[in-house]
């Protein structure tokens, strides 16, 4: 189960259409390994909606 954590809590994650890191292009939202680098998501922060780390 994903968990959403916000500035008001935590709360379950819903679903959406979220693509892998790699296949970034006109998405609104991303996965990330936890060992991805955050920082490719530089100059693109603002068109995204949701970001989700995955840890093991």
């Amino acid at each position: 189960m994903s968990v959403i954590v916000t500035d008001t809590g935590f709360a379950p994650a819903t679903q959406r259409e979220v693509v892998a890191l790699a296949d970034l292009a006109d998405q609104t939202a991303v996965d990330l390994a936890n060992t991805d680098d955050p920082q490719v998501l530089v100059g693109r922060l603002d068109q995204l909606t949701l970001i989700r780390v995955a840890f093991p």
